[in-house]
């Protein structure tokens, strides 16, 4: 990625795109003096600085210049890691409250509930 200084602005163009509108607009950087580069974002500054990648395009003959801004939704490796950790840690709380709720059926073991005659209580008597 390149690390660019943005010293002129063109006019901002709003572009109708099937993702929604686009702010779309012409900067000269310092690096490249007088040549123009196309870049898909507002609220650009001059003497702003800006990291990206910097490519060619052929249209109608003309050598075309566009820079490409890194995408704001990308997820980096850290992120990641994070959300996992998070799952991960929720998967083992609801383990061990199944496992509390529910012991029987995790470790193998039977657990002895109460039935009605080792209450003392005879089943004939249940009313339902």
């Amino acid at each position: 990625m390149d690390k660019l200084t943005i010293s002129r602005l063109g006019q901002e163009k709003i572009i109708e795109t099937k993702f929604g509108p686009k702010k779309k607009t012409g900067v000269q950087f310092k690096e490249y003096g007088d040549i123009w580069h196309d870049i898909w974002a507002g609220d650009l500054k001059e003497g702003q600085v800006v990291e990206g990648t910097r490519a060619s395009r052929e249209y109608q003959g003309k050598i075309y210049w566009n820079f490409n801004l890194p995408k704001k939704d990308a997820v980096s490796n850290q992120t990641l890691e994070s959300i996992l950790k998070q799952v991960t840690t929720t998967n083992l709380m609801v383990r061990e409250i199944y496992n509390k709720t529910f012991p029987s059926k995790i470790d193998g073991t039977n657990v002895d509930y109460p039935t009605p005659e080792s209450e003392g209580i005879d089943s004939e008597d249940v009313p339902f």
